[in-house]
């Protein structure tokens, strides 16, 4: 005997957006860097959110985020344009240009760039919803930015990468 389950109905859509329809937003923070939302998490009913973020090169840090761990997302990165530097539950790897890296929820990660040119890359968040971690950061003082990445289920477990 089969069993049907019924699956609640969900207002879901496509979502198209133009290019110059997301704006870029500087890093505070982190001169250098900025990033756009491309698509919001309440845009897929929470399923993914994706942003794209532009590192320009840089001759002193930091170089991109501070080590950190997503206790409740799982996080999908793709070069776009230039070379990323990862570390990742403890292993240091380079990726270009059309490579793909995917890091589960509750791994140590940090990136950055260290290249002459400037690195884009597009990171898809699952569940959806961490662009508004992005959005609540931004500007904070180092000081008050750990407190802020707990309210998002982010934690702070170590320095950014440096060369």
């Amino acid at each position: 005997m089969t069993t049907h389950h019924e699956q609640p109905v969900v207002d879901l859509h496509a979502v198209f957006r133009q290019n110059e329809e997301s704006e870029w937003i500087e890093l505070i923070h982190t001169p250098g860097e900025r990033y756009r939302i491309r698509v919001k998490g309440e845009d897929t009913n929470g399923t993914y959110s994706l942003i794209e973020v532009i590192m320009d090169p840089k001759n002193e840090p930091p170089y991109g985020p501070m080590l950190h761990i997503h206790q409740r997302t799982d996080e999908i990165f793709r070069i776009l344009e230039g070379k990323a530097r990862f570390h990742v539950n403890g292993a240091e790897f380079n990726a270009e240009v059309g490579d793909i890296v995917t890091i589960p929820k509750g791994t140590p990660h940090a990136f950055a760039n260290f290249g002459d040119s400037r690195l884009h890359v597009q990171i898809m968040f699952t569940p959806g919803g961490e662009e508004a971690f992005w959005q609540s950061i931004n500007g904070l003082p180092l000081d008050q930015m750990e407190e802020a990445c707990k309210t998002f289920h982010v934690l702070i477990v170590g320095p950014p990468l440096h060369k």
